[in-house]
Formats: C-alpha cells, structure tokens, sequence
C-alpha cells in the first residue's frame, strides 16, 4: 500500500515538493500509476455499471456528449485487438477492456432526422469537442475506479492502426478510436511505483506562460534517472531522451504519424 506521504515524496522528489503542501492531504488520487497486472478477482456489472453512470456524470460539451465507449468481452476480438493495438498482454488478460471513442456520428444521425444537415460535424472543432468529451468521461471512470481500489493503464496504441480498429468495432463513419483502457483490481505482486512528474512551476505558471529553465530540465531528467535506477531499469533511457526521440524519429509512433490521413478516411471532421 502506497501512503499518500510516499506518494507525495516518490512524485515530488527532493527538491520538487510544493512547499504549499505542507501539512496538507493532496488525496489518494496523488498514489496514481498505471497497472498492467490485475488479480483474478472479477470485476462485476454492478462494479461496471457504476463507473460507466459515473462517467456519464462528466461534463460534456453543450450536453452534446460525443462519445461512445465499447466493453470488449470477446476474446477473440479481444487478441485481434491485441494484435493492433501495440501487442500487450494486458489487452487480453486484464479483466475489463474497455475502447473509447470519440463519436460526433450519433449527433449527426440525429440531427438529420430532425431537420438537420449535420454539416458541422465535419468541422475540426467538432472533432476537437469530441475528444475533449471522451477523454474526460474516461478520466473520470478511471478515477472513481482507482478510488473504489481497482487499477488500470490507458493504452494510446488503439490509434496505431485507426482504421482497422474502425472495422473490427464496427465504428460508424466520423468515428474514431482515441485510445483504449485496461481495468482491473491490481495483482498484489505488481511492482508499479509512482513516478515523479516536473516541479509544479513547470506546468502551472501565473498570468503568462513561462518557458521551462535548463535548470529544471536538468533536474528533473536527474530525477528520473534515479527512479528508473531504484526500480530496476538502470538501462531505462533518460527522460530527456525519451522526448527527444518522440518528438523527433516518426518510428517511434508506431504508425499514429499516418494520423491525419487515415482519420480522412474514416471521415473524421478536420475541416
């Protein structure tokens, strides 16, 4: 069990802890890491059904709710799944897989069956509006999962292949795939630890927007050296390099460079 002080220590490290925070309890939320290994205790449709009425709670967008979430239970779909998705095996052995979609489709049926075009639904802002609603449905789900003791991992890999995940569920045009989530309650052996993020005043800046010092990049690259040191994976790449490979080498995207493109064909609104 992950307190909530070590997790505040294993997030912030020496000298990245808020001084605000003294004294103050950040929430159980702070213990977040994603899991990959789950216990075999079910997860039942009643434990299902509260977080999906709980994911409707979310807000959404003019109440316009563009989002659609699909539970795989399947296990045949479940490792063609696997297969396009990035080939983990928690796509096939977690307890709950769970793909989520960003879906202006089903507004727009509905608006052309009741006087409508559904012109905008092409509209790049739609397309935006749509992924800002199911990424907020799922954090939402993901956090009351994570409070009622259950643990997961978001899987990007669902945007590898677009149009063959489009196929295998059957998506209606306009509809996509954004990203797919494995739940479960969490193995008791899994060593998952909780890794450090960049000192608040990284990301969270006042009135204007502050570019991030070499100091701090410094810092926090030193930091999670040490993370990947203390969990065993000495060999682990630096963070800094992490990124700068990402964000420089198309291979290491496993395809989602093709992005643009194939959401085209599936016709998805960039327009």
């Amino acid at each position: 069990m992950c307190t909530e002080s070590a997790a505040l220590s294993n997030r912030y490290p020496e000298g990245f802890r808020p001084e605000a925070l003294t004294g103050a309890a950040p929430g159980p939320l702070l213990a977040h890491r994603s899991r990959r290994r789950f216990s075999d205790r079910p997860v039942t449709e009643a434990d299902l059904t509260s977080l999906f009425v709980t994911a409707q709670s979310a807000p959404t967008s003019s109440n316009l709710q563009l989002w659609t979430v699909i539970h795989a239970t399947d296990p045949a779909l479940r490792t063609r799944l696997r297969a396009l998705c990035g080939g983990q095996q928690m796509l096939t052995a977690a307890p709950v897989l769970l793909v989520w979609v960003a879906d202006p489709s089903r507004d727009a049926v509905i608006a052309r069956q009741h006087g409508g075009t559904g012109a905008t639904a092409g509209l790049l802002e739609t397309t935006l509006t749509a992924v800002v609603d199911v990424t907020i449905a799922a954090q939402t789900l993901f956090a009351a999962a994570e409070l009622h003791g259950m643990a997961g991992c978001y899987i990007g890999g669902a945007r590898n292949h677009p149009e063959e995940l489009a196929t295998e569920l059957s998506l209606p045009r306009g509809a996509f795939a954004v990203f797919a989530m494995a739940l479960g309650w969490p193995d008791s052996g899994d060593t998952a630890a909780v890794r450090p993020r960049l000192p608040l005043r990284s990301v969270v800046h006042s009135n204007t927007y502050r570019p991030i010092q070499p100091e701090e990049v410094a810092a926090f690259d030193a930091a999670t050296t040490g993370y990947y040191r203390t969990h065993g994976r000495a060999d682990h790449q630096s963070w800094i390099r992490q990124i700068t490979d990402r964000l420089t080498d198309p291979a290491t995207m496993h395809g989602r460079e093709q992005l643009v493109q194939e959401l085209r064909d599936l016709g998805v609104g960039l327009g």
